[in-house]
Parts: C-alpha cells; structure tokens; sequence
C-alpha cells in the first residue's frame, strides 16, 4: 500500500467518527429534550425585605433574607466593619411588607457560643426603606470575627434571617479609605490620557 492511499483512508476514517459524533449527539440531544419547552419566565418581584450594611456611611453589603435559619458557621460571604462604639448600621428595604420587630444575635464566627441577643428598639418602619442604628454590648473584642445574625419579624409572626460577619476596629478609618478610593476613582475618569 502506498503512503497516498493510508493518507486517505486516514483522513476517511477522521470524517467518519466527526460524522457519527455529530449525529450522535443531535439525536441524543433531541431524545433529550423531547417533550420539554422553553421553560424561562420573568421571576416574580422581591417578596422579603432586604438589608443594606453601611460602613463608614458608605452601603456596601446587600443581606438578603431566609425564611428559615441557617448555620451561621456557613454564612461568611461577607464582613461589614462596625464604626465606633461597636456601632452597626443599615437600611432595610420593605418592599412592601410591614415589620413588626428587629432583633439581633452575635455568635463566635464558628457559631459554638452566643455573645449577645437583644431587641433593636428606636427605629420607626416608615415608607419603602427606613435606617437602623443599633450598638452592640461591649461583649466583643477588637479584630476578632463574629457572624451577626439580624432577625425581621414580619406581620403573621413570620421571621426572616440576615446573615453577615462583623469585625470590630476603632483603627480602620473607613470613611478615609471610602475618601480615597473615591478620589482616585474620580481623577481616573476625568484626567486625559494622552495619547501615543
């Protein structure tokens, strides 16, 4: 046999199993989804309030709700910075449910050991979102984690569980850290690169 003819029969064999795989995959494709339509629809506007943490006067960790608790030993998806004094602020959006109560829990980030649980009183649920200002007890040490647990009842005693991971440290200046980012966010988009 000649080098010409094992080239052919080489490249016919390639085409070959490309063919069979592509047919083979269309017909399983199609037995697959036999039956089965477009299942996509808009989803359903938000149905639980939602919490927005605030550091240094800036929002920056959106807490959205449970019906049911969880673990808090697996809920670090995010840490908000108290300001000073162990203070923690937020803003809740309604959405149009009326709440009736906020409560918090601190545990140990491992959720092992209760620290604090208490009720939030001073805030007034006025309009689609209202602010919350509340200070933790001075159970808590600086630059140590802890997973805060805010607790929404709802009207119908429904409760609703936010989860974040705190950290205490008077020596963070956040406000100045949000400053500069801010600043040098604005000369980047506003100075002229020259061009070569």
């Amino acid at each position: 046999m000649s080098e010409e003819s094992r080239m052919k029969k080489t490249i016919i064999r390639i085409a070959v199993c490309v063919v069979v795989f592509l047919a083979s995959a269309l017909i399983i494709g199609s037995i697959m989804n036999q039956g089965h339509n477009n299942m996509t629809m808009e989803m359903a506007p938000a149905t639980l309030p939602m919490i927005t943490m605030e550091s240094g006067g800036v929002a920056c960790n959106e807490l959205h709700g449970n019906t049911v608790e969880m673990d808090v030993a697996y809920q670090k998806d995010c840490i908000t910075l108290l300001g000073e004094g162990r203070q923690a602020n937020f803003t809740v959006d309604t959405f149009g449910r009326e709440i009736t109560g906020i409560s918090t829990e601190v545990r140990s980030i491992d959720g092992s050991r209760l620290i604090e649980n208490s009720e939030v009183t001073g805030w007034k649920a006025n309009g689609k979102s209202f602010s919350v200002s509340l200070t933790l007890k001075d159970l808590i040490d600086t630059n140590t984690q802890y997973s805060l647990t805010l607790i929404l009842e709802l009207e119908g005693e429904q409760k609703v569980y936010y989860y974040t991971t705190i950290l205490w440290n008077d020596d963070v200046h956040i406000s100045e850290s949000w400053n500069l980012r801010q600043i040098s966010t604005e000369n980047y988009t506003t100075r002229k690169w020259p061009r070569n």
